[in-house]
């Protein structure tokens, strides 16, 4: 079983949030908001990443958006039931 999040959150907002995933090298996305709006930063991070008790302080003291979604192998699955 895997634990993924999938976060995004306003650069603008929350530049330090940026600056720490750019700092621990994790790969994000970026989507210029219209007019003045700022930068819509998207990242997909599993639970077993190295910086990811930093990431899980930063969405709840930033309010950053958090999707989470469980995977579960083929065995897993069959073992289940």
């Amino acid at each position: 079983m895997n634990i993924w999040h999938r976060i995004s959150f306003n650069a603008s907002a929350k530049l330090d949030f940026l600056e720490a995933i750019r700092d621990f090298g994790i790969i994000y996305k970026t989507l210029k908001l219209p007019g003045d709006g700022g930068m819509m930063v998207f990242l997909d991070i599993e639970e077993t990443e190295p910086h990811w008790a930093k990431i899980s302080e930063l969405i709840t003291t930033k309010g950053a958006v958090d999707i989470v979604e469980t995977i579960f192998t083929n065995q897993e699955i069959r073992n289940a039931g």
